[in-house]
Protein backbone atom coordinates (compact mmCIF):
# COMPACT_ATOMS: atom_id res chain seq x y z
CA UNK A 1 0.00 0.00 0.00
CA UNK A 2 1.12 3.56 -1.00
CA UNK A 3 1.65 5.54 1.94
CA UNK A 4 1.23 9.33 1.87
CA UNK A 5 4.48 11.06 1.58
CA UNK A 6 5.70 13.18 5.25
CA UNK A 7 5.11 16.54 5.40
CA UNK A 8 2.58 16.10 2.45
CA UNK A 9 -1.28 15.07 4.24
CA UNK A 10 -0.84 17.87 7.15
CA UNK A 11 -2.49 20.18 4.29
CA UNK A 12 -6.08 21.07 4.04
CA UNK A 13 -7.08 20.85 0.33
CA UNK A 14 -8.70 24.25 1.46
CA UNK A 15 -5.21 26.08 2.25
CA UNK A 16 -4.08 24.29 -1.04
CA UNK A 17 -6.27 25.37 -3.36
CA UNK A 18 -5.16 29.26 -2.65
CA UNK A 19 -1.82 28.19 -3.96
CA UNK A 20 -2.90 27.14 -7.69
CA UNK A 21 -2.00 30.43 -9.33
CA UNK A 22 1.91 29.38 -8.40
CA UNK A 23 1.73 26.35 -9.95
CA UNK A 24 -0.83 27.29 -13.03
CA UNK A 25 2.18 30.71 -13.79
CA UNK A 26 4.88 28.20 -14.15
CA UNK A 27 3.38 27.52 -17.70
CA UNK A 28 5.23 24.76 -18.40
CA UNK A 29 4.38 20.92 -20.53
CA UNK A 30 3.19 18.25 -18.25
CA UNK A 31 3.48 14.63 -19.53
CA UNK A 32 0.19 13.05 -17.67
CA UNK A 33 -0.16 9.24 -18.18
CA UNK A 34 -3.74 8.05 -18.18
CA UNK A 35 -2.77 4.75 -16.20
CA UNK A 36 -5.70 2.61 -15.39
CA UNK A 37 -6.02 1.45 -11.24
CA UNK A 38 -4.40 -1.91 -12.29
CA UNK A 39 -1.06 -0.18 -14.16
CA UNK A 40 1.98 -0.03 -12.38
CA UNK A 41 3.06 3.27 -10.34
CA UNK A 42 5.69 5.50 -12.09
CA UNK A 43 9.42 4.54 -10.74
CA UNK A 44 9.10 8.47 -9.67
CA UNK A 45 7.02 7.17 -7.21
CA UNK A 46 9.03 4.48 -5.44
CA UNK A 47 11.93 5.99 -5.68
CA UNK A 48 12.26 9.73 -5.59
CA UNK A 49 14.74 10.96 -8.18
CA UNK A 50 18.31 11.90 -6.89
CA UNK A 51 19.66 15.01 -9.07
CA UNK A 52 22.38 17.20 -7.35
CA UNK A 53 21.33 20.02 -9.55
CA UNK A 54 17.38 19.97 -8.36
CA UNK A 55 14.90 19.66 -5.83
CA UNK A 56 12.14 16.81 -6.34
CA UNK A 57 8.67 17.26 -5.06
CA UNK A 58 6.16 14.64 -4.97
CA UNK A 59 2.58 15.40 -4.50
CA UNK A 60 -0.91 13.02 -4.32
CA UNK A 61 -4.62 14.17 -4.59
CA UNK A 62 -7.62 12.46 -4.81
CA UNK A 63 -11.50 13.70 -5.39
CA UNK A 64 -12.02 17.39 -7.22
CA UNK A 65 -9.30 19.47 -8.45
CA UNK A 66 -6.78 16.47 -7.86
CA UNK A 67 -4.43 17.16 -10.49
CA UNK A 68 -4.48 20.70 -9.40
CA UNK A 69 -4.17 19.63 -6.30
CA UNK A 70 -1.34 17.12 -6.07
CA UNK A 71 0.40 19.61 -8.13
CA UNK A 72 0.00 22.18 -4.87
CA UNK A 73 0.88 19.49 -2.45
CA UNK A 74 4.58 18.02 -4.88
CA UNK A 75 5.63 21.94 -4.68
CA UNK A 76 4.67 22.22 -0.76
CA UNK A 77 6.79 19.15 -0.76
CA UNK A 78 10.05 21.02 -2.40
CA UNK A 79 9.23 23.80 0.25
CA UNK A 80 9.91 21.45 3.12
CA UNK A 81 13.23 20.15 1.88
CA UNK A 82 14.62 23.66 2.24
CA UNK A 83 13.35 23.58 5.45
CA UNK A 84 14.79 20.77 6.63
CA UNK A 85 18.33 21.83 4.36
CA UNK A 86 18.29 24.75 6.85
CA UNK A 87 18.00 22.85 9.51
CA UNK A 88 20.62 20.30 8.38
CA UNK A 89 23.00 23.47 7.46
CA UNK A 90 22.39 24.49 11.14
CA UNK A 91 23.01 21.22 12.99
CA UNK A 92 26.24 20.66 10.62
CA UNK A 93 27.83 24.20 12.09
CA UNK A 94 28.60 23.01 15.37
CA UNK A 95 28.27 19.51 16.86
CA UNK A 96 27.20 20.10 20.38
CA UNK A 97 24.37 22.61 19.09
CA UNK A 98 21.49 20.39 18.64
CA UNK A 99 18.51 22.37 16.64
CA UNK A 100 15.23 20.64 16.53
CA UNK A 101 12.00 21.19 14.67
CA UNK A 102 10.56 23.71 17.58
CA UNK A 103 13.61 26.04 16.79
CA UNK A 104 12.23 29.78 16.24
CA UNK A 105 14.40 30.67 13.48
CA UNK A 106 13.41 27.65 11.07
CA UNK A 107 9.66 28.11 12.72
CA UNK A 108 9.27 31.05 11.62
CA UNK A 109 11.21 30.21 7.48
CA UNK A 110 9.09 27.44 7.59
CA UNK A 111 5.62 29.58 8.08
CA UNK A 112 7.17 31.85 5.46
CA UNK A 113 7.42 29.44 3.03
CA UNK A 114 3.99 27.70 3.72
CA UNK A 115 2.67 31.43 3.30
CA UNK A 116 4.57 32.64 -0.06
CA UNK A 117 3.08 29.14 -1.21
CA UNK A 118 -0.19 29.23 -0.30
CA UNK A 119 -0.43 33.43 -1.13
CA UNK A 120 1.93 34.76 -3.81
CA UNK A 121 1.09 33.02 -7.22
CA UNK A 122 4.89 34.55 -8.40
CA UNK A 123 6.75 33.44 -5.02
CA UNK A 124 9.96 34.70 -4.64
CA UNK A 125 11.18 31.35 -2.51
CA UNK A 126 10.03 29.21 -5.31
CA UNK A 127 10.71 30.59 -8.68
CA UNK A 128 10.18 28.56 -11.93
CA UNK A 129 9.23 25.10 -10.19
CA UNK A 130 8.52 22.29 -13.53
CA UNK A 131 5.98 20.12 -13.23
CA UNK A 132 8.30 17.05 -14.67
CA UNK A 133 5.56 14.70 -14.77
CA UNK A 134 1.32 13.72 -13.69
CA UNK A 135 0.17 10.71 -13.53
CA UNK A 136 -3.59 9.16 -12.86
CA UNK A 137 -4.34 6.00 -11.32
CA UNK A 138 -8.34 5.20 -10.46
CA UNK A 139 -9.15 8.92 -8.63
CA UNK A 140 -5.66 9.79 -7.40
CA UNK A 141 -3.09 11.46 -9.19
CA UNK A 142 0.27 11.41 -8.83
CA UNK A 143 2.90 14.91 -9.39
CA UNK A 144 6.28 14.97 -9.57
CA UNK A 145 7.59 18.50 -9.48
CA UNK A 146 11.33 19.85 -10.16
CA UNK A 147 13.02 22.90 -8.71
CA UNK A 148 16.61 24.04 -10.28
CA UNK A 149 18.83 24.86 -7.10
CA UNK A 150 20.85 27.36 -9.27
CA UNK A 151 17.82 28.94 -10.53
CA UNK A 152 16.63 29.22 -7.21
CA UNK A 153 19.67 30.92 -5.85
CA UNK A 154 19.65 33.31 -8.33
CA UNK A 155 16.20 34.32 -8.42
CA UNK A 156 16.57 34.42 -3.95
CA UNK A 157 19.68 36.85 -4.76
CA UNK A 158 18.10 39.02 -7.24
CA UNK A 159 14.90 39.55 -4.55
CA UNK A 160 17.40 40.31 -1.66
CA UNK A 161 19.08 43.09 -3.97
CA UNK A 162 15.49 44.23 -4.49
CA UNK A 163 15.00 44.27 -0.87
CA UNK A 164 18.30 45.89 -0.46
CA UNK A 165 17.14 48.80 -2.50
CA UNK A 166 14.77 49.51 -0.33
CA UNK A 167 16.20 49.00 2.88
CA UNK A 168 19.17 51.60 2.26
CA UNK A 169 16.98 54.75 2.11
CA UNK A 170 15.40 53.44 5.49
CA UNK A 171 18.81 52.93 7.45
CA UNK A 172 19.88 56.31 6.76
CA UNK A 173 16.58 57.57 8.02
CA UNK A 174 17.32 59.85 11.80
CA UNK A 175 16.66 58.01 15.08
CA UNK A 176 13.86 59.79 16.62
CA UNK A 177 11.16 58.16 16.21
CA UNK A 178 8.24 60.44 14.38
CA UNK A 179 4.51 59.22 12.48
CA UNK A 180 6.62 59.62 9.37
CA UNK A 181 9.31 57.72 10.42
CA UNK A 182 7.28 54.61 12.06
CA UNK A 183 5.25 53.81 9.31
CA UNK A 184 8.76 53.18 7.16
CA UNK A 185 10.58 51.50 10.09
CA UNK A 186 7.27 49.28 10.15
CA UNK A 187 7.84 48.91 6.34
CA UNK A 188 12.05 47.87 6.99
CA UNK A 189 10.95 45.69 9.68
CA UNK A 190 9.28 43.49 6.87
CA UNK A 191 11.70 43.54 4.92
CA UNK A 192 14.54 42.89 6.64
CA UNK A 193 12.24 39.84 8.01
CA UNK A 194 12.25 38.67 4.64
CA UNK A 195 15.84 39.33 3.77
CA UNK A 196 17.01 37.53 6.61
CA UNK A 197 14.96 34.72 6.23
CA UNK A 198 15.98 34.61 2.39
CA UNK A 199 19.74 34.90 4.05
CA UNK A 200 19.08 31.53 6.03
CA UNK A 201 17.72 29.66 2.84
CA UNK A 202 20.57 30.67 0.72
CA UNK A 203 23.50 29.50 3.21
CA UNK A 204 21.76 26.19 3.34
CA UNK A 205 22.49 25.60 -0.42
CA UNK A 206 26.12 27.03 0.00
CA UNK A 207 25.36 30.76 -0.66
CA UNK A 208 26.64 33.20 2.00
CA UNK A 209 25.19 36.82 1.79
CA UNK A 210 27.27 39.59 2.64
CA UNK A 211 25.23 42.26 5.36
CA UNK A 212 22.07 44.26 4.09
CA UNK A 213 21.59 47.88 4.80
CA UNK A 214 20.42 47.18 8.66
CA UNK A 215 20.01 44.14 10.62
CA UNK A 216 16.43 42.73 11.30
CA UNK A 217 16.99 42.56 15.09
CA UNK A 218 18.70 46.64 14.51
CA UNK A 219 15.13 47.38 13.20
CA UNK A 220 13.20 45.82 16.02
CA UNK A 221 15.62 47.30 19.04
CA UNK A 222 14.20 51.11 17.21
CA UNK A 223 10.48 50.11 17.06
CA UNK A 224 10.21 47.54 19.23
CA UNK A 225 6.51 45.96 19.68
CA UNK A 226 5.04 48.59 17.28
CA UNK A 227 6.22 46.36 14.04
CA UNK A 228 3.26 44.13 15.54
CA UNK A 229 0.70 47.06 15.62
CA UNK A 230 -0.51 50.50 16.53
CA UNK A 231 -3.88 49.50 18.12
CA UNK A 232 -4.27 50.55 21.76
CA UNK A 233 -7.00 49.57 24.39
CA UNK A 234 -7.90 52.44 26.97
CA UNK A 235 -8.66 50.70 30.48
CA UNK A 236 -9.39 53.59 33.32
CA UNK A 237 -11.10 56.13 30.61
CA UNK A 238 -14.08 57.04 33.22
CA UNK A 239 -11.82 57.61 36.25
CA UNK A 240 -9.51 59.64 34.22
CA UNK A 241 -10.78 61.77 31.46
CA UNK A 242 -8.29 64.07 31.35
CA UNK A 243 -5.86 61.56 30.48
CA UNK A 244 -8.10 60.16 28.21
CA UNK A 245 -8.75 63.10 26.38
CA UNK A 246 -4.88 63.80 25.90
CA UNK A 247 -4.78 60.88 24.78
CA UNK A 248 -7.84 60.77 21.99
CA UNK A 249 -6.21 64.31 20.62
CA UNK A 250 -3.10 62.88 19.36
CA UNK A 251 -3.79 59.51 18.59
CA UNK A 252 -4.20 60.46 14.79
CA UNK A 253 -1.85 62.11 14.35
CA UNK A 254 0.68 59.75 16.01
CA UNK A 255 -0.38 57.01 13.68
CA UNK A 256 -2.22 55.10 16.38
CA UNK A 257 -6.15 53.15 16.78
CA UNK A 258 -7.83 52.98 19.94
CA UNK A 259 -10.37 49.99 19.76
CA UNK A 260 -12.37 48.41 22.44
CA UNK A 261 -11.63 44.61 21.65
CA UNK A 262 -8.97 42.23 22.50
CA UNK A 263 -6.66 42.82 19.29
CA UNK A 264 -4.76 45.06 20.92
CA UNK A 265 -1.32 45.56 20.87
CA UNK A 266 -1.03 47.90 23.53
CA UNK A 267 -3.10 48.63 26.70
CA UNK A 268 -2.92 52.56 28.61
CA UNK A 269 -3.72 52.07 32.21
CA UNK A 270 -5.07 55.73 32.86
CA UNK A 271 -4.99 57.40 36.25
CA UNK A 272 -5.49 60.90 37.35
CA UNK A 273 -5.14 62.20 40.84
CA UNK A 274 -5.97 65.48 42.55
CA UNK A 275 -5.46 67.25 45.56
CA UNK A 276 -7.07 71.03 46.26
CA UNK A 277 -5.88 73.45 49.15
CA UNK A 278 -7.23 77.29 50.24
CA UNK A 279 -4.66 79.82 50.25
CA UNK A 280 -6.60 83.44 51.36
CA UNK A 281 -9.13 84.10 48.61
CA UNK A 282 -7.77 81.91 46.16
CA UNK A 283 -8.48 78.01 45.62
CA UNK A 284 -5.45 75.77 44.38
CA UNK A 285 -6.22 72.68 42.63
CA UNK A 286 -3.69 70.11 41.29
CA UNK A 287 -4.07 67.05 38.83
CA UNK A 288 -2.10 64.68 37.93
CA UNK A 289 -2.27 62.21 35.56
CA UNK A 290 -0.19 59.02 34.48
CA UNK A 291 -0.29 56.56 31.79
CA UNK A 292 1.30 53.34 31.90
CA UNK A 293 1.89 51.02 28.51
CA UNK A 294 1.32 47.26 28.79
CA UNK A 295 2.14 44.95 26.10
CA UNK A 296 -1.74 43.32 25.65
CA UNK A 297 -0.07 39.64 24.81
CA UNK A 298 2.15 39.36 27.49
CA UNK A 299 1.49 41.71 30.50
CA UNK A 300 4.09 43.25 30.63
CA UNK A 301 5.25 46.81 31.66
CA UNK A 302 6.32 48.55 29.05
CA UNK A 303 7.22 52.38 30.74
CA UNK A 304 5.15 54.75 32.04
CA UNK A 305 4.47 58.83 31.71
CA UNK A 306 3.46 61.17 33.90
CA UNK A 307 2.85 64.74 34.19
CA UNK A 308 1.11 67.63 36.74
CA UNK A 309 -0.64 71.14 36.60
CA UNK A 310 -1.47 73.21 38.95
CA UNK A 311 -4.41 76.23 38.62
CA UNK A 312 -5.93 78.40 40.85
CA UNK A 313 -9.15 80.67 41.07
CA UNK A 314 -10.98 82.63 43.42
CA UNK A 315 -14.15 81.46 42.28
CA UNK A 316 -14.25 78.58 44.18
CA UNK A 317 -12.78 74.63 43.60
CA UNK A 318 -14.94 73.69 40.82
CA UNK A 319 -13.47 76.93 38.16
CA UNK A 320 -10.01 75.52 39.89
CA UNK A 321 -10.57 72.32 38.96
CA UNK A 322 -11.77 72.54 35.27
CA UNK A 323 -8.98 75.29 34.74
CA UNK A 324 -6.41 72.47 35.67
CA UNK A 325 -8.42 69.80 33.81
CA UNK A 326 -8.37 71.59 30.65
CA UNK A 327 -4.73 72.84 31.09
CA UNK A 328 -3.47 68.65 31.93
CA UNK A 329 -5.16 67.88 28.35
CA UNK A 330 -3.02 70.30 26.80
CA UNK A 331 0.37 70.01 28.61
CA UNK A 332 -0.01 66.28 28.74
CA UNK A 333 -0.76 65.71 25.17
CA UNK A 334 2.26 67.39 23.87
CA UNK A 335 4.28 65.55 26.17
CA UNK A 336 2.16 62.41 24.39
CA UNK A 337 2.99 64.01 20.83
CA UNK A 338 7.02 63.73 21.63
CA UNK A 339 7.00 61.20 23.90
CA UNK A 340 4.36 58.02 23.52
CA UNK A 341 5.94 56.24 20.31
CA UNK A 342 9.30 55.92 21.62
CA UNK A 343 7.58 54.81 24.68
CA UNK A 344 5.57 51.86 22.78
CA UNK A 345 8.78 50.68 21.57
CA UNK A 346 10.24 50.39 24.51
CA UNK A 347 12.67 53.45 24.73
CA UNK A 348 10.84 55.04 27.13
CA UNK A 349 11.80 52.77 30.50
Amino acid sequence: MLRRLPGIAAFSCTACTAALGLLLSCGLPVALGAAESGEALPEWLQQRPNDPQHLYGIGEASGENARELSRTLAVVDISEQLVVSVRSSRESESESEVVVDGDEEVVRLRESLRRQIRADSESHYLPGVEIVAQQRQGDTVYTLARLSRQRFSQAVQERVEALDGELEPIARLEPELTPQTLQRWRRAHDLSAEREQLAVLLESQGTRLAAGPIAFEQVRSRIGRLAQGTRLQLEGSAQAPAVRDSVLDIVDTLGLTVISDESATFQLRLRERSRSRVVGDWTRVTITGAITAVDRVTGEVIGSLEHSVEKSSVQGEEEARARAREALIEEFGKILQQRLLPLLAGQGR
